[in-house]
């Protein structure tokens, strides 16, 4: 019985195997581009759409239209699945371009709403087909798909076209471009059909092609603000096409970077991209917004790029939370590609959230522990071990803590071209004043007036005194400028990225409570603190820093 049931077991999924592979070999096993029903026959799952896409030959469509659907990808593509739908129905009609594709009678809605391979050969890494519109034109359409490179190695992509009327794309107001009205959807060679594509961080992809004299390009986002992308080594002094839909009214225009402020976004007063569109689309894996424009590679303009097929090029890219021009913060990036032959390396600085990370902990260990340690240790260290143990203590804290701020402030001027621009303008001023002021109390603590040998000596006391007064008043004002810099620093943390709102909050609590806690322990020390006599020690320095009142 044993046996039988093993036997049985064996022939099952043999069967289910044999089903499998022919299915595989001679059309697509599934009707459906979703992972449960590929996984019925191949449980082997990939993340992501592996680099695959699919475009389309009109940025639109019309009802009756026929438009050339391409899937395209980085490697040979062998199966296929593809269909469109609207409401949950299968739409319009494709036509197989050979004997290796064939439509698919029984998956639903039409007979020819959805194509798939009919041999297991490799197809290249793009294959097109011509799907004729619904009449009457229905709402936008979602395009499934599914490629196969091998039994166990498939990818699920999918993307949307709409109607003619659903994309809503309009210039700029002021000032109004010299081109005529933006262009809606027509027939572009080389516009659905991109020849390259690039990664772009973990969230942007770059498709395009080089046709004529003149680049189009499709930049898709999987997030639901602003899109933006350049030609630059940097944001700032780059040209930057930025796309976003503002009260459903979607723009995409030129603007010239100054700077890394909302006010720094200059738009163009000459525009020189044609085919615009934005579209936001809902995806298995979230809402994508993506741009599409086609530019001249020679604008004109002496600010703008030349763009060199044959050569690298230098891009920049950045994307919103939202479609408000305001500052991206990690959401950005640097790359070079080769317009001509494709392919693409980044130029991001991946260092720039540990050395921003490197500065704000630096400062906070001087600012925020050792240099009020060292207040501390000269205000209530005396009388505690030996005679000079509270200088040499209040000396190396300070020394230390003013290093760890000289080393601090360097990493901030390496990681910024332009130390005063872009967010945080408050933190970045206040932050110089308290350095400068910093330095300056170190100088005047190595030049300090020694305690005057005559005691009678009027003049030299006075100067003891209004020094020691100076002193005091200038570290209670480095501290009180440092911890309001830091607190700025940490909203900065979180504009820029390298924070979120749980660790900003966590953030100001630790330091503040960490500062309560030094402040209480130094009322505590006030309220027992006994009246003392200035001990001197000849050679020593402790008999060069008495309180104001001491003998």
């Amino acid at each position: 019985e044993n046996m039988a049931v093993s036997t049985g077991r064996v022939v099952a999924v043999f069967l289910l195997c044999l089903q499998g592979c022919l299915g595989y070999s001679s059309r697509p096993g599934t009707c459906e581009a979703a992972a449960a029903n590929v996984q019925a026959m191949s449980p082997a799952q990939n993340s992501g759409t592996g680099g695959f896409f699919i475009s389309f030959s009109h940025l639109t469509y019309n009802a009756g239209e026929t438009v050339t659907v391409t899937v395209s990808g980085p490697s040979e593509i062998k199966g296929i699945l593809l269909y469109g739908t609207a409401g949950g129905q299968r739409v319009g009609s494709f036509t197989a371009p050979n004997a290796n594709f064939g439509v698919l009678a029984n998956c639903g809605g039409g007979s020819a709403s959805t194509i798939g391979h009919t041999n297991a050969s490799p197809k290249g890494t793009s294959v097109s087909f011509s799907w004729t519109a619904p009449t009457p034109a229905v709402s936008e359409i979602l395009f499934s798909g599914v490629v196969a490179l091998a039994m166990n190695n498939w990818y699920i992509m999918d993307t949307k076209l709409l109607p003619q009327t659903g994309v809503s794309v309009s210039p700029s107001q002021t000032p109004p471009p010299t081109t005529a009205a933006v262009p809606q959807a027509t027939p572009n060679p080389g516009q659905g059909n991109f020849e390259h594509i690039a990664s772009l961080g973990d969230k942007m992809t770059l498709r395009w092609a080089i046709v004529d004299t003149a680049m189009h390009a499709e930049v898709e986002v999987a997030a639901t603000g602003y899109v933006g992308f350049g030609f630059g080594k940097s944001m700032v002094g780059s040209e930057a096409i930025i796309g976003r839909i503002d009260n459903g009214a979607g723009s995409v225009s030129q603007y010239d970077l100054k700077g890394q402020t909302p006010s720094d976004i200059v738009l163009q007063p000459k525009q020189d991209l044609t085919d615009m569109s934005i579209v936001r689309s809902s995806r298995r894996a979230g809402q994508t917004t993506t741009m599409r424009f086609t530019r001249p590679l020679n604008t004109g303009d002496s600010n703008d790029a030349v763009l060199t097929p044959g050569s690298d090029t230098d891009i920049v890219w950045s994307f919103g939370a939202t479609d408000a021009l305001v500052y991206h913060g990690s959401n950005r990036g640097q790359a070079v590609i080769n317009l001509g032959q494709g392919g693409s390396r980044d130029t991001t600085d991946k260092t720039l959230n540990a050395k921003r990370t490197a500065h704000a902990v630096l400062m906070c260990l001087c600012f925020a522990l050792l240099l009020p340690l060292g207040i501390m240790t000269a205000r209530f260290g005396r009388g505690v071990g030996g005679p000079a143990m509270w200088f040499n203590g209040h000396r190396a804290l300070q020394v230390t803590g003013v290093v760890c701020a000289i080393v601090a402030f360097i990493i901030a001027l390496v990681m910024t071209k332009s130390h005063f621009d872009g967010p945080g303008r408050a933190h970045k001023i206040i932050g110089v004043i308290v350095i400068a002021c910093s330095l300056i109390q170190v100088a005047a603590g190595i030049l300090r007036p020694h305690k005057p040998e005559d005691p009678a000596d009027k003049k030299a006391n006075d100067v003891r005194a209004m020094w020691l007064l100076a002193h005091r008043l200038g570290g209670l004002n480095i501290y009180v400028l440092s911890i309001v810099t830091i607190f700025l620093g940490l909203v900065l943390a979180k504009d820029v990225g390298l924070a979120d709102s749980e660790q900003k909050t966590g953030g100001i609590i630790i330091i503040a409570v960490l500062q309560g806690v030094l402040l209480i322990t130094s009322a505590v020390l006030s309220a027992l603190r006994k009246p003392q006599t200035a001990i001197e020690v000849p050679g020593t320095d402790a008999r060069e820093m008495t309180d104001l009142g001491e003998k």
